[in-house]
């Protein structure tokens, strides 16, 4: 999952949104989480959208040399 928006700007509203929808909080749940929770939720769903990435290419790949 990426954190940038379809503009390409990572805004704190789109990353509060896609944080909300992910774990199905309301704005008021996200607020009172403390800031460092929230930075390690933005880290792990950083490596998790890095990994589908990589995962994404290395099926491209494998693709690519199975149609040769």
């Amino acid at each position: 999952m990426g954190l940038t928006g379809e503009s390409g700007v990572r805004s704190e509203a789109y990353i509060r949104y896609k944080i909300c929808q992910e774990f199905s909080w309301t704005y008021y749940e996200y607020m009172s989480q403390p800031p460092f929770f929230i930075e390690e939720i933005l880290l792990i769903m950083n490596q998790e959208g890095q990994t589908e990435k990589r995962q994404a290419k290395e099926a491209e790949r494998k693709a690519k040399s199975a149609r040769r």
